[in-house]
């Protein structure tokens, strides 16, 4: 193991990993003498497949040094030397306990000597007994972070620092992530090891260059809602150019990212532009073949469903999934709301198709669940495996002739289905957004009490809140964004008691002075006199409550948590 000379110090240091061009070194900064391998050995020999890492003794332990105590501030002055003595301009700070105490005072007496810092238990911040002769960092001073930081935490890690703390200083570092580790505290070893490695490198993959930073804050504050909209760019240094990878969605957001990749560049470097825009004039359109069809975050059956799209929704398709490309990742034109779903629930057609088939809709389901024929009554019932079998609530079909009793229509693609006239409402009967045309619409979804919280529903089939204040209103001929947050923000401000079809919001309150704000977590259609009718995640089905029973211990959670009314119309 090397000897490096750092103010006059001969510095025992062990080096892994090789150069790589554009990035620079990680240095990973022990809690103790005794802890140097067990905090590093399973970590390091993994960065180094990716980063050269360079792990030295701090000064007042190791064979190097005297065991003689140095402030932090002294420690963070002789990290930022070694950083030079090396020869490098900056690098990547990774410490634990002690050694995130120095790595963080290093951010902030050094930060031109910083890339970023990954901050394991950091504690020297508004806490004047961390050491009697150690003066310590205040709020202000974490606000003047410029750098990407990430704090780690184990959910119940006590060993250095509390949870709590730990927020504290994310929420006061500009930018700072945080992430608490699944386990009960955030040690190096086993299998948290594998896991501290993939953030490690996540966090630096984005963030760990000017340009990447630059990348990730743009999309902080012009695109941060992945539910809508898709950022992400990548930036990285190969073959004597920097090349622009990644996806977007639009064109306009990739001339905005074009844009700040070149005015952060300070290599003089040439940029390759790689970058993909997936919504474009020539993405395809297609139709939702199926009553309801799951919207997934990855491509596959177990992944989380996000949404649902609905029979007769008009999507855009924005990529297949990779061979035998059984999943495409669309858009719903209602709410924009993206998510991935089986190829063959949908029909592909043109762009005038689809607008053609949205205008021919003249009729809405109004049964829970409507039975499809895909013969004429009376003919043999034909069964191929194409038809979507039932149709939800609130589905909007093509009538093409009315028998009475029956109701034929076209279904995307062009074949035909027949329906139960009882099972469809005609245009002309839409009940209108006014104060009779609510109510007949919460007497259809009144019908709907015991039905099954399902995350992500928007069917009888099962809701969850958001999905069943989106169809009310739906059927009402408004359309609402996707999920609870985003309705509470478009929604006007009502003071008072709710009038019936307000939607009412719950979660937990905002603190400016603590950077923290409103968090929407539910939301309810109101009734009458404090009455709601809700997808409960509580008794997991759509129920009737009332916020006004003082005898009710839910009624109390839910008027104090109450965040606000909203009225639509």
């Amino acid at each position: 193991m090397p000897f490096i000379e750092v103010n006059g110090i001969q510095i025992n240091t062990q080096f892994l990993g090789s150069d790589h061009a554009g990035k620079a070194p990680i240095i990973l900064i022990h809690d103790s003498t005794e802890m140097r391998q067990a905090d590093w050995g399973a970590i390091a020999p993994l960065l180094a497949c990716s980063y050269r890492v360079i792990v030295p003794e701090t000064r007042e332990n190791g064979p190097s040094n005297p065991p003689v105590k140095h402030s932090f501030k002294e420690q963070a002055e002789h990290t930022a030397a070694l950083v030079r003595a090396l020869g490098f301009s900056c690098a990547h700070l990774m410490g634990q306990g002690k050694g995130a105490n120095i790595a963080l005072a290093t951010l902030l007496e050094h930060p031109e000597m910083v890339q970023s810092a990954v901050l394991q238990s950091a504690h020297i911040f508004d806490d004047q007994d961390v050491l009697e002769a150690e003066s310590y960092y205040s709020s202000a001073d974490l606000a003047k972070v410029e750098r990407p930081v990430l704090v780690i935490s184990g959910k119940g890690d006590a060993e250095n620092t509390s949870t709590q703390r730990l927020r504290f200083l994310a929420e006061h570092i500009p930018h700072a992530e945080l992430w608490l580790t699944a386990g009960p505290d955030a040690s190096m070893v086993g299998a948290n090891a594998l896991e501290w490695v993939r953030r490690a490198l996540f966090f630096w993959d984005r963030r760990g260059s000017t340009e990447g930073e630059a990348l990730y804050r743009l999309k902080r504050t012009e695109f941060p809602d992945e539910r809508d909209t898709i950022f992400e760019p990548k930036i990285e240094e190969k073959e004597g150019s920097l090349h622009l990878t990644g996806e977007v969605l639009t064109e306009e957001i990739a001339l905005a990212a074009r844009r700040l990749v070149s005015q952060a560049d300070s290599s003089g470097l040439p940029v390759r532009d790689e970058l993909r825009v997936l919504l474009t004039s020539d993405s395809p359109w297609a139709l939702i073949r199926r009553g309801v069809t799951d919207l997934r975050r990855e491509p596959r059956s177990l992944s989380e469903r996000l949404s649902q799209a609905l029979f007769g929704e008009a999507v855009r398709v924005l990529k297949i999934s990779e061979p035998p490309g059984d999943w495409a990742k669309i858009r719903l034109e209602s709410d924009g709301y993206m998510g991935w779903v089986q190829q063959k629930a949908l029909v592909l057609c043109s762009a005038a198709e689809a607008a053609a088939y949205g205008t021919a809709c003249n009729a809405r389901i109004i049964a829970s669940l409507a039975e499809v024929h895909h013969t004429h009554p009376g003919e043999s019932p034909l069964t191929d495996g194409k038809a979507p079998g039932k149709l939800p609530f609130g589905a909007n079909v093509a009538v093409v002739s009315d028998s009475g009793a029956w109701l034929e229509i076209r279904m995307p693609g062009g074949r035909s289905a027949w329906l139960r006239r009882e099972d469809v409402m005609l245009q002309p009967e839409y009940p209108h957004p006014d104060a009779s045309g609510i109510q007949s619409t919460l007497a259809l979804i009144s019908r709907f009490t015991g039905v099954p919280y399902l995350w992500g529903g928007r069917t009888p089939f099962g809701y969850d809140c958001s999905g069943l204040a989106q169809a009310f209103y739906a059927f009402l001929g408004v359309q609402l964004p996707r999920d609870a947050d985003q309705q509470y923000r478009i929604g006007k401000p009502v003071e008072g008691v709710p009038e019936p079809g307000d939607l009412i919001f719950f979660g937990e309150p905002g603190d400016r002075a603590q950077r923290r704000f409103a968090s929407v977590t539910h939301v309810a259609v109101a009734l009458e006199d404090w009455k709601i009718i809700h997808a409960n995640g509580t008794t997991w089905s759509i129920s009737f409550d009332d916020m006004a029973d003082t005898t009710d211990p839910y009624a109390a959670w839910l008027r104090q948590h109450n965040l606000g009314v909203r009225r639509y119309l």
